[in-house]
């Protein structure tokens, strides 16, 4: 099903897109605003964890291990703990 939320989400998505493809063909700088500065945020001594939970249908150690990636780039990123959390349906 098709919400508003989702709708407008994909409609935004879509403006930004033609404006990315152009910062990717561009100049080398333009790929140094993709993720923000490596470095401890102020924020990061009120959040002793940051916890990704994910959704899928393969097995919990598939998960785990496809975005382990993404797990070590958020931790190096933000200088905070992180943990992948494999939850087996939508209340997890």
């Amino acid at each position: 099903m098709i919400t508003r939320r989702t709708l407008a989400g994909l409609v935004a998505g879509s403006a930004l897109l033609p404006a990315a493809l152009r910062a990717q063909q561009g100049a080398p700088q333009a790929a140094a605003v993709a993720m923000p500065a490596s470095g401890e945020r102020p924020w990061a001594r009120q959040v002793p964890q940051i916890r990704l939970g994910l959704l899928g249908g393969e097995n919990e150690a598939d998960r785990l291990g496809r975005f382990d990636a993404y797990r070590a780039l958020i931790e190096d990123t933000f200088k905070v703990p992180t943990r992948l959390f494999a939850a087996a349906d939508y209340a997890g």
